[in-house]
């Protein structure tokens, strides 16, 4: 394989990776909005809160672990 070659095969890696990163994001953000409207329906925002809701919290997890998803792309993308 030629390295111009293999260059383009990673500047086509980094386009998926940066459109990937770019879909997680809007993720990230359609759930959180779903976490307010969640936490507005219930009158609860404390996570402490015993009463909390088991949806939101499990979309507060998904959330999280979306974003560091989204900072090990962005990391590998930079190694590159």
């Amino acid at each position: 394989m030629s390295m111009q070659s293999q260059f383009r095969t990673s500047d086509r890696e980094q386009d998926i990776c940066e459109g990937l990163v770019a879909t997680l994001r809007q993720a990230v953000h359609t759930l959180s909005a779903s976490i307010e409207v969640e936490e507005e329906r219930t009158q609860r925002r404390d996570e402490a809160n015993p009463h909390y809701s088991p949806l939101a919290k499990s979309m507060r997890v998904r959330v999280n672990n979306l974003r560091e998803t989204i900072a090990t792309l962005e990391a590998r993308s930079e190694a590159a």
